[in-house]
Parts: structure tokens; C-alpha cells; sequence
């Protein structure tokens, strides 16, 4: 389809449907023709969302929903174009993916091909279940993370595929955002986004030079993984078995999706968080689990090994205020008469004073110090404390982590570019993947040049796999905003990761 000077395919499978027997089993690319469709296939229908819990409390979707949207400049093999695969995904269990869409105008001013990932969500991407490990016709003794194997199916597709579309398959970056993070930190650590060679007598196993992806850019994902080990996941997700009313296999495989959706715990889906403790705190869930084929161990303990680390350059980032969710139910907690500095300090110390009453006032005085009195609009302040507590300290630990064990370049950013919302001035958590693939509307000549910047860095690295100066994290850190500027470091980060607000409270998708 001709749009905006370039073309767009849209839901274009790459697997089969799993529908029916294919329910909860990992996705394989399609190996023979008659996997295919016949004849000429429309690719200009908008892509089926798959099956996902909403921040309202509404779900939809469908099962049949493995595809990818390609939007390209050009359709020619001359001269192969850079590939941005982006991983949507506001929770694992579902939230705004179908918000973020790629400009094909941009793509065509920028010289590179787009390609976004649909994948299965909560129950239906990611259910670990005795019965499926034992009974299912996929992988014998593995259930879960099928979620997560779609998108290295969609990753295969696009080594198969994509020079058909003007892109290079030598150059694929990923661009993960929120829960598409997590997933393309997770991807950092599996083998299965490498090709083995057959193992040499007498030496360790080698591997080709052509991988699945290059690069990864990794915005607003989670900081902390402790995801169970398949037996602990399995034994867990026994209530969903329960709730749906299903006692074996077969009965889980009739049911509907709208029943296994309903058969989720309520405190299971989780859209926004405020300052600990709070009862969502109390049900720690994960849908990613320990499942021995897919991820074999934590990111982090997995990155010590080189067979299991995939070494490309890397990109940690969030923004100032990534835990800002004014679209959910977030915002009936924002009470307007909280407009003075005494009025927020209490807010704080009534949440922050059962972890440590120091903690409380510390955090008081780096955020929101005493001023003159009056009223003020601190909200933004407030939660930025929360961003930082729960997902911006927690990311630069875990890129930290990623640069002591990495040969390739790691990177760590923040982007500050407030817009106007119901709290004040905050930099919400779309802002910089917005900008990065042309869905920023820009304001004014300020938020014109955070867009640019954002960009200029992004396609940089998408070209060249560094950021511009070369300042690797923990050395210096990319502030974004009207300007680029390095700093030396995120000096409040001290405060949180030296208290018992981590790693416990962190963001988990």
C-alpha cells in the first residue's frame, strides 16, 4: 500500500495462527509452502491486536494475530536499508502497543525499513502449566514464554525476508518499549537469537556472524528480573487453571479466550505505580518464567557467560517521568488541593516512612525542598521520585550490570521534555519513542528540538551501532532535552539503590 511517499504491508503473518491444537506452543517460522497462503495476499488491512488486558479493566483481541507490519521508503534490492524492528507492549499483559506507529514518512527521510512485532500477551503469551509441559504436542517439558518465542519467530522472518522489503538483514536493530524491553533484554541473554555451528572437535562452539539482531535500544523496560523457575511458574498459574474452571488439558484448550482472560487473578495486571508500599506490591507477579529453553537463567546471570550473551551495543534509557500514567486510573489518585510543599511532604512520609523515616526526608529534600510557601505544582516532582524509585535507578543498575560484562559499547539516556497534562510539566513515558519513529507532535521550537535530538541520536546508532561522543555508561550518561548534554552520572539513584526500596520495589513487567 502507497502511503506518505514509501509502502506499508500490514499483517503480514509470520508463523502459523495458534489457534486450536496451536494454542501454547511455540512458534516456528514456516518451513513449508503449504504453511503459506495462495495466491496474492493483501497486506493492507490494519494488523488483529492479540488478546490483552486494557488499563480501563476492558480486554479484546485475537488469537490469530502473529504478524508484522513492514513500512519501507523503497521495494528494491540496490541498496539495502538499516531495519528497525520495534517490540511494543505497555504491561505483559497488554495496555497502548496499537498506539505506537511507525511513520512511513519518516522511514523514508531517515533511509531505513520499520518492522513491528505483533506477539501473544499474559495468559495466552506466556501461560507456564504442568498439564502444557507435560501434554502439550510443542517442545516436550516446556510451557511459557511463548510470547517471547514469537518474537524470535518475527526475528527469524526478517532474516528470511526483509531484503524482499529494501532492508538489510545484516542490520537489524531493536527498539523495544516498556514490556517490548524487557522482552529485548531477555533476548540478550538466549541463545536462540543465535545460529550455532555444528560443534568442532577439539574446540567450543562457534558462532556465525549473522544473528538475528545487531543492536538494541531498550526504553522504559524493566530494571529488575526475578522471574521463577518453570516448576515455582507452574505450580503459581494452578489458580488460572482453577478459575477457569478446568481440572485438564483438554478443558483449557476449549476454553474460550474471554474465560482465560477472566480466569487472571484481578491483581495480576498491573498499569501504573505510585511511591511504596502500596497493595499491588504485595502480588509480585511475572509472566516471563526460568523455562530451560528458551531463557535458561536470569539477563543478568546469563550475561557472565559467553555462550549465552548476545555482545552487541546496547542502549538503556527511560524518561524523567516514565511512571506518569494520566490514562489510566492512575489519575484519580492526583488530588489538586496537594498544592503546597507541606502538603506534598506528608504524602511522601505517609508512604516512604515504613521503609525508613531518613529515606523519607531525604528523598523530600532532593525532590521537593522547602521553597517560600504558597502554593506550588509539585506533582511532576512527585513523580518523578516514583520514575526513579521504581524504573529509571533500577534500568541504570541493570545497564551498569550490562557494561561490566559486554564487550560492545552499553549507553545509558534520559529524556526531559515536559508537556502540559492534568499534573503539570512531565516527560511521559511515550515521549522518546514517540519522537524516535515520527508520532511526536512537536510544540513549539523546544519540543522541535528534543525530537530532532532524540532522533539524531537513534539513527546514529542504528547506523553506526555508538552514540555520538562515544560516552559509554557508567562514564557518562545522554541527557536529552532541547540540547544533548553528557553528564557524569544520576546522582539521585545513590539515594534509591542503597535503600530498601531496591531492588524490592522496582518495576516488574
Amino acid at each position: 500500500m502507497v502511503e506518505d511517499g514509501g509502502y506499508v504491508f500490514r499483517g503480514v503473518p509470520y508463523t502459523m495462527a495458534p489457534v486450536g491444537e496451536r494454542r501454547w506452543r511455540i512458534s516456528t517460522p514456516h518451513r513449508n509452502i503449504s504453511e503459506c497462503w495462495a495466491g496474492t495476499y493483501a497486506a493492507h488491512n490494519a494488523s488483529t491486536p492479540c488478546w490483552q488486558f486494557y488499563s480501563d479493566g476492558r480486554y479484546d483481541g485475537a488469537e490469530d494475530c502473529l504478524t508484522v507490519d513492514v513500512y519501507t521508503p523503497v521495494v528494491a534490492y540496490e541498496k539495502a536499508l538499516p531495519v528497525v524492528v520495534l517490540v511494543r507492549g505497555e504491561t505483559f499483559n497488554g495496555g497502548m502497543q496499537g498506539d505506537l506507529v511507525p511513520s512511513v514518512g519518516l522511514a523514508r527521510r531517515r533511509n531505513v525499513v520499520f518492522v513491528v512485532v505483533n506477539y501473544r500477551l499474559n495468559v495466552m503469551g506466556f501461560l507456564a502449566l504442568r498439564e502444557l509441559s507435560q501434554g502439550s504436542p510443542g517442545v516436550s517439558g516446556v510451557s511459557g514464554n511463548y510470547g517471547m518465542g514469537d518474537v524470535i519467530t518475527a526475528l527469524q522472518w526478517v532474516q528470511m525476508n526483509i531484503q524482499h522489503f529494501g532492508g538489510n538483514f545484516n542490520s537489524v536493530t531493536l527498539l523495544g518499549h516498556m514490556a517490548g524491553a524487557t522482552l529485548v533484554t531477555a533476548l540478550t541473554s538466549t541463545l536462540k537469537v543465535k545460529d550455532l555451528t555444528a560443534p568442532v572437535r577439539g574446540r567450543p562452539i562457534e558462532y556465525r556472524t549473522r544473528r538475528l539482531f545487531h543492536r538494541a535500544w531498550i526504553a522504559s523496560g524493566s530494571g529488575v528480573f526475578v522471574n521463577e523457575s518453570l516448576y515455582v511458574s507452574e505450580t503459581l498459574n494452578t489458580i488460572i487453571r482453577e478459575r477457569a474452571g478446568c481440572s485438564n488439558l483438554p478443558c483449557l484448550m476449549r476454553q474460550t479466550p474471554e474465560i482465560l482472560l477472566e480466569a487472571v487473578p484481578p491483581t495480576w495486571p498491573r498499569f501504573f505505580y505510585d511511591l511504596p508500599p502500596e497493595e499491588g506490591d504485595k502480588v509480585r507477579h511475572s509472566w516471563l518464567t526460568i523455562d530451560g529453553h528458551i531463557l535458561t537463567q536470569e539477563p543478568t546471570d546469563a550475561w557472565a557467560d559467553d555462550r549465552f550473551r548476545h555482545d552487541v551495543p546496547l542502549v538503556f534509557g527511560t524518561t524523567t517521568h516514565a511512571e506518569y500514567r494520566g490514562w489510566t486510573n492512575q489519575a484519580k489518585r492526583f488530588d489538586p488541593f496537594v498544592n503546597t510543599t507541606d502538603k506534598m511532604h506528608n504524602l511522601v512520609h505517609s508512604h516512604l516512612d515504613s521503609l525508613s523515616v531518613d529515606l523519607a526526608t531525604e528523598a523530600i529534600q532532593k525532590y521537593m525542598p522547602y521553597t517560600n510557601g504558597g502554593k506550588e505544582v509539585l506533582w511532576p516532582q512527585y513523580y518523578s521520585m516514583v520514575t526513579d524509585l521504581r524504573t529509571l535507578c533500577p534500568l541504570a543498575e541493570l545497564a551498569r550490570k550490562a557494561a561490566t560484562s559486554f564487550a560492545s559499547p552499553v549507553y545509558f539516556y534520559v529524556a526531559e521534555q515536559g508537556r502540559a497534562t492534568l499534573v503539570g510539566n512531565v516527560t511521559d513515558p511515550f515521549a522518546d519513542v514517540m519522537a524516535i519513529i515520527g508520532m511526536y507532535n512537536a510544540s513549539g521550537a523546544a519540543e522541535e528540538r528534543f525530537r530532532d535530538n532524540i532522533q539524531d541520536l537513534f539513527y546514529g546508532f542504528v547506523y553506526e551501532g555508538t552514540l555520538e561522543n562515544n560516552e559509554r555508561y557508567p562514564r557518562g550518561l545522554y541527557h536529552v532535552g532541547e540540547r544533548v548534554d553528557v553528564l557524569s552520572g544520576y546522582p539521585k539513584c545513590k539515594l534509591w539503590l542503597d535503600s530498601l526500596a531496591y531492588p524490592r520495589y522496582a518495576r516488574m513487567d
